[in-house]
């Protein structure tokens, strides 16, 4: 009876050994599938591929999240050779300001492409606009975050007395994405399903969860990948967007975002805050040059979709405060390392456009 059970035991431990390895194999595989290469490996860090590396290591393992109130999250402290982040989770840059008669503060509110997604510290639209202005810059932007988190981040700044004189923000491209996906309503950020989950979830599907993260997630994407190749059948991440099949939701989507940036204007102006917002580039509007990426067609209709909608309300509203940078990469150069962030060149780029367009204005 003893050897039985023994047996038994053994079978299972090795059923349980294969799955894991199955999993991690299937995750290694659906990387492969989706071309493998490094953001780091990119022609645009060809002058300095080792410190690319370094950077997308740091930003892929080692930086961690923390709750923040009224906008949702925020990173920890974090030191590294290529970024820093403060204890109030921003990111920071050490750029020396030489004119001392530009006293005027610059923040910038956005996503990753403001907080730098691609770039080190130095290298981020922030700190080359205060290197080229000569004036102090704050960096206010984090991954994911969409125009309404960043008016829920301008607010919380003014109500604990923070003095700004100039604000940026610079959005569009996490808008378009997450208020296009069909799991989320418009004005939801990206973690809103994840978070009500887990405030629902009880111990038992807590556990079931990481079960099936351990032993089954990856086989099971694989598989839905593999069955997509073979017989066309849809992926969840394929039917997870909306805006290119429904006119009233990226009208929503469009109408949202801009009326976050009027309700940001009317609360800078009436505290004598200069106010720009700004359209940003995305890799699926103008002509990039874009033959050494992948990109998904599918995630690029969102933002055929959005974008035009998008800069049909800028003209009509005519808000001069509202600047459309949408063709600021349309040249043959590499700029892009994925859909929306940009190496340094990119943000140079931007930094001098943002410099040359609000210098008079402020």
């Amino acid at each position: 009876m003893k050897s039985i059970r023994r047996l038994v035991f053994i079978n299972i431990a090795v059923l349980l050994i294969l799955l894991v390895l199955i999993n991690f194999l299937s995750h290694a595989i659906l990387f492969m599938m989706k071309g493998g290469i490094s953001r780091s490996e990119l022609p645009n860090y060809v002058s300095n591929r080792e410190l690319a590396r370094i950077h997308f290591a740091e930003f892929n393992r080692s930086l961690k999240t923390q709750y923040d109130a009224f906008v949702g999250w925020s990173r920890r402290p974090f030191q590294g050779k290529t970024i820093t982040i403060d204890s109030h989770g921003d990111r920071l840059h050490t750029t020396i300001v030489h004119d001392e008669s530009q006293t005027q503060s610059v923040y910038f509110f956005g996503g990753s492409t403001i907080w730098g997604t691609g770039a080190w510290d130095n290298d981020t639209i922030p700190a080359l606009f205060s290197s080229i202005s000569g004036m102090p810059s704050y960096n206010k932007g984090e991954t994911g975050y969409t125009s309404r988190q960043s008016l829920a981040k301008f607010i919380n700044l003014l109500a604990q007395g923070e003095q700004i004189d100039v604000a940026i923000f610079y959005d569009g491209v996490n808008d378009s994405s997450t208020h296009c996906r069909t799991e989320l309503n418009v004005n939801e950020h990206s973690r809103t399903q994840s978070i009500r989950k887990r405030l629902k979830r009880s111990k038992k599907e807590f556990v079931l969860k990481y079960v099936d993260y351990i032993f089954l997630q990856n086989t099971r994407k694989l598989a839905a990948e593999i069955s997509h190749k073979l017989f066309g059948t849809q992926t969840k991440e394929r039917r997870g967007y909306v805006c290119d099949k429904s006119k009233d939701r990226a009208q929503k989507v469009t109408k949202t975002l801009v009326n976050n940036w009027e309700i940001a204007h009317d609360i800078a102006q009436a505290r004598g805050i200069k106010f720009f917002a700004i359209l940003q580039p995305v890799a699926f509007i103008g002509k990039p040059k874009l033959d050494h990426l992948k990109l998904s067609k599918t995630f690029g209709l969102q933002y055929k979709t959005v974008y035009p909608l998008l800069k049909k309300v800028i003209r009509e509203r005519g808000h001069n405060w509202i600047l459309d940078y949408t063709d600021r990469f349309s040249r043959d150069e590499y700029i892009y390392v994925d859909w929306a962030h940009v190496s340094k060149n990119g943000n140079k780029i931007i930094a001098n456009r943002i410099y040359t367009d609000i210098m008079d204005k402020i």
